[in-house]
């Protein structure tokens, strides 16, 4: 009876200790993810001056159009940038520690 309640506790506390490890380890093995929420890909802007706002997860170098786009603690950035007249492409690029990159293209009209 005592043999069962101590392979049963450490089976517990192995399943807690693998479980940590999994939630630390799984944005390494995702790579860099970006996530634009303004503006939408496909939006007429009428000024400008436009914000763009959005997330990169697990990302030590986050580009905007190659210039570099300094982040918060989160992963959340704020640019603005100046729009041409008629169609832009915002280009997004993240990159983490392991060389590993992805781009997101925002693509907007301006009027």
């Amino acid at each position: 009876m005592k043999l069962d309640i101590k392979i049963v506790g450490l089976a517990i506390v192995a399943l807690a200790i693998l479980g940590y490890a999994y939630s630390r380890t799984m944005g390494l093995s995702q790579g860099p993810r970006i996530i634009v929420t303004e503006p939408s890909s496909g939006a007429t802007i009428t000024a400008p001056l436009v914000h763009v706002r959005g997330v990169a997860k697990n990302s030590v170098l986050l580009t905007l159009d190659g210039r570099m786009v300094v982040t918060d603690e989160a992963g959340v950035f704020d640019e603005e940038i100046l729009l041409a007249p008629n169609y832009n492409s915002i280009v997004l690029t993240a990159e983490d520690r392991f060389g590993r990159s992805i781009t997101e293209m925002v693509e907007v009209v301006r009027k």
